[in-house]
């Protein structure tokens, strides 16, 4: 499908709950943490896709200091994928900030629909 984000075969690990990937771009506003320190969400059933798939790849993985994730490295890459990502990662920030804000205010929107 045209809307799948593909996960990294070299993705190992798991959450450990720390919270950072929520504020990468800014502080998600469905963010909160616990008596323990652990990060929650509050739209968790319903978090958007990329939420869902944090980190997909290694050229994404902002939190390495501090995610429970981490990637197996792969000698074998192609030159296409490394030119891809190149190109990508030069216009990230500017994607991920109108990609975050588009889905938190479809978030909110929704609860304030429903509520």
């Amino acid at each position: 499908s045209k809307y799948s984000l593909p996960i990294s075969p070299n993705r190992r690990g798991a959450c450990i709950r720390c919270g950072e990937c929520c504020k990468l771009v800014f502080r998600c506003p469905f963010l909160f943490y616990d008596e323990e320190g652990f990060a929650h969400c509050l739209i968790y059933k319903i978090r958007p896709i990329g939420c869902r798939k944090y980190p997909r790849t290694m050229h994404d993985w902002a939190t390495q200091n501090s995610c429970g994730f981490f990637f197996l490295q792969d000698d074998n890459k192609n030159n296409k994928e490394k030119r891809i990502f190149s190109i990508l990662k030069n216009n990230s920030k500017k994607i991920l900030i109108k990609h975050y804000l588009r889905k938190t205010l479809n978030i909110i929107l929704f609860f304030k629909l429903w509520h």
